[in-house]
């Protein structure tokens, strides 16, 4: 099941221009695929979609949306 959190990464890597919607569609698939299932950003970063500089940025960014939903989420940033 796709977290929230992971649905807001998706979004926030098309808006950055950073993926495309097919892209993040297709990892969000690949993510459920395993078992258990990776964050998104783990699957993005592994597909060479994204840096782990590019997840952090968008993370930092939106620090305080993403800790509103997932407050987990936040404190990996």
């Amino acid at each position: 099941m796709t977290r929230p959190v992971d649905l807001l990464l998706g979004r926030w890597a098309v808006e950055g221009g950073l993926a495309t919607r097919a892209q993040v569609d297709a990892a969000l698939e690949a993510q459920g695929r395993r078992h258990p299932e990776p964050p998104l950003d783990t699957v993005l970063v592994e597909a060479g979609l994204l840096s782990p500089a590019q997840v952090a940025d968008l993370l930092l960014a939106r620090q305080d949306a993403l800790h509103a939903i997932d407050p987990r989420a936040a404190d990996r940033v």
